[in-house]
């Protein structure tokens, strides 16, 4: 009896942790190992979670792990949150986020932490006044 009572806890205690252990993609890698990356340029094409930018696949994340919500902030210049919608071929955008490798594609991604959807083409210049486009994503 009491052997079946710790078979039964260990078997919840693994359900529980079962997000975290069969946790898969360009996601997990990230969530493993954050390397900073970022790009600016006009958006070629958006395909559900990715996007496409300066010939980098971007995706955006909106995913739930464990008790944790990861999801792709999209905001303005100024910070204020916009609808993922937002994201149009043509637009351009600064994107903050961690390259890892997606394993379902089988190719590198910039996984996005922040996309910034700017007013306009800018130079270096200007997005240098803006600080909240130059800082680095911290990870999630």
């Amino acid at each position: 009896m009491k052997n079946k009572k710790i078979f039964a806890a260990l078997i919840i205690l693994g359900a529980f942790s079962l997000p975290s252990i069969c946790m898969a993609g360009a996601l997990a890698n990230v969530l493993r190992d954050w390397s900073p990356s970022g790009i600016y340029g006009n958006v070629a094409y958006v395909n559900r979670n990715m996007i496409m930018v300066k010939e980098h696949n971007v995706m955006l994340i909106d995913d739930v792990i464990g008790r944790t919500r990861y999801k792709t902030s999209v905001m303005d210049i100024n910070g204020n949150e916009l609808s993922a919608t937002s994201i149009k071929a043509g637009v351009f955008v600064v994107v903050k986020g961690s390259g890892a490798y997606d394993p379902e594609s089988k190719n590198n991604v910039i996984v996005a932490k922040e996309i910034y959807i700017l007013p306009r083409e800018m130079n270096e210049n200007e997005i240098s006044r803006y600080p909240i486009l130059t800082e680095i994503a911290s990870p999630w």
